[in-house]
């Protein structure tokens, strides 16, 4: 086992020190030489007939470099470098038909890349909160109304806030942009009105301070005003992270709201496409949002997300019992006697889905089409890697002479099939590299139209790691589909024919 391990290391240090192995081999080789012509001089040979006897004992220089090579390198690793370097020539060979190439893998990687990167974002990825598939979003259903609806008023929030039949917590939330007053003006920064049990059904814990508490939600605050939570952005912008922010004011549309706690920048809140910076409790909004006052427009103001943690062992179908039992009693306890009426003729049901990823509305109004341009995109892929596979299939045939001639000096098919498997990935991995740099500005530009403003807090929220990923699995598809067919019809058939 040491041996083995000592042998490794070995041959990992020559991958590092090629040349100077070669140029002690060489000098070993001169030196063995050498000592052979002087004992052959020694004996009575001539100096060139000595040379050239001690040549033949000595063998093939080329040969015995080339036996032990193999002995302290790794040959597969040895083999796929010089096939690199090969197709690298190869390609600077054929500049024309390089760039073609790789123009097209760029495209299709990048828009696929770009696409998947939205679809991560508003669809796939969860919220970065502990046990985040505890959590659930509230929805109601009307048999008046076709489609789900996600927006409940304060009334029917306060009541369902008080249901833990089957929850921990019960929060509402609902973005803002606020009027907060700077050094010489109010400044706009996006904010987020949430209920007192908003944090504790989150779960994180604030980096400074405390957060929110159903204490603060209260008409006109708790005992010393409003408070607020600001981000960790916040908190760095605004006050160049000062380690006493927390019992500081801050003046939002006029009025003074004392910073209670930081959250950390992990922390996004419920929405997913959202990044608030400052977080206030769901009671200002009537100071918040003056002159508007969603809260006292009662059963006509449909305004608030929902949602809710599920206690332990609590299925989302024993949830769903739980809020299908209390529907009734929820519309029991409404003081909007024409609305319940209402609400009773068209079946009012409230109900609960899985929560993990957050609530967005921009999910509910792009999650069809941003499906369908990811489709088109990875059918655009597939469709530049047939193309590239066509040209190399022709590439292949210009190139059957020098196959054949490789052939028949004792290279094996699968060496010939390595070298051209290896062409097509160092093909597919410049293009997508290339895809990868230009994928971020196909993610802006798609964002821009299809999102607006809200394009830049998606694509903050946007997790490169996964980017690489699909890229990666790109590169391996394209690798694949450009390279295997070409390099097995390249080499069948009887390729003598060809000399």
């Amino acid at each position: 086992m040491a041996f083995g391990f000592q042998e490794f290391l070995f041959r990992l240090k020559s991958l590092l020190h090629k040349r100077r192995l070669d140029r002690d081999l060489a000098e070993e080789l001169a030196f063995h030489q050498a000592m052979a012509r002087e004992k052959l001089m020694r004996e009575g040979a001539t100096p060139q007939p000595a040379e050239a006897v001690a040549s033949v004992q000595s063998g093939d220089a080329t040969g015995w470099t080339e036996s032990f090579r193999d002995g302290w390198q790794f040959q597969t690793l040895g083999n796929l470098l010089r096939d690199v370097r090969f197709s690298a020539r190869l390609l600077g060979k054929s500049p024309g038909f390089t760039v073609v190439a790789l123009l097209t893998l760029a495209l299709g990687v990048g828009a696929n890349t770009a696409v998947f990167s939205l679809i991560n974002a508003l669809l796939l990825r969860p919220l970065p909160v502990p046990h985040a598939d505890q959590l659930v979003v509230f929805h109601y259903d009307r048999s008046d109304v076709d489609s789900t609806n996600y927006s409940f008023c304060a009334p029917l929030f306060r009541s369902l806030e008080k249901r833990h039949e089957a929850f921990q917590d019960v929060a509402a939330f609902t973005d803002s942009t606020m009027q907060v007053r700077g050094a010489s003006s109010n400044q706009e920064v996006p904010g987020s009105l949430v209920s007192g049990q908003f944090f504790r059904a989150m779960q994180t814990l604030p980096l400074l301070g405390r957060y929110l508490t159903a204490q603060d939600d209260q008409p006109g605050g708790g005992s010393t005003g409003f408070s607020g939570v600001i981000s960790e952005s916040f908190w760095q912008t605004w006050f160049n992270r000062a380690p006493d922010v927390v019992g500081r004011t801050i003046t939002i549309a006029r009025a003074p709201f004392t910073i209670v706690g930081v959250m950390p920048k992990r922390f996004i809140g419920a929405d997913p496409t959202a990044r608030p910076e400052i977080y206030a409790s769901l009671s200002a909004e009537p100071v918040i949002d003056a002159p508007y006052n969603n809260t006292a427009g009662g059963y006509h103001s449909w305004w608030l997300g929902v949602i809710a943690r599920r206690n332990p062992g609590v299925s989302l179908e024993q949830a769903n019992a739980a809020l299908q039992a209390a529907s009734n009693a929820v519309l029991d306890e409404a003081n909007d006697s024409q609305w319940v009426h209402e609400a009773r003729s068209h079946h009012f049901r409230v109900g609960a889905e899985p929560g993990s990823r957050g609530f967005s509305y921009l999910r509910l109004f792009f999650k069809k089409p941003l499906v369908a341009v990811f489709l088109l995109c990875a059918a655009m892929l597939l469709l530049a890697c047939l193309n590239l596979a066509s040209l190399l299939m022709a590439r292949a045939t210009a190139r059957e002479r020098e196959l054949a001639t490789r052939l028949a000096i004792g290279a094996t098919r699968r060496r010939l099939i390595q070298q051209l498997l290896v062409e097509s990935l160092l093909i597919a991995v410049l293009g997508t590299a290339a895809g990868l740099t230009v994928s971020p500005v196909v993610s802006r530009s798609l964002a821009a139209l299809l999102l607006g403003n809200r394009r830049d807090t998606v694509l903050r929220c946007n997790a490169r790691p996964s980017r690489i990923f699909v890229c990666g699995a790109d590169c391996g598809v394209a690798a694949v589909l450009i390279g295997l067919i070409p390099a097995l019809r390249a080499t069948s058939g009887n390729l003598n024919d060809h000399i």
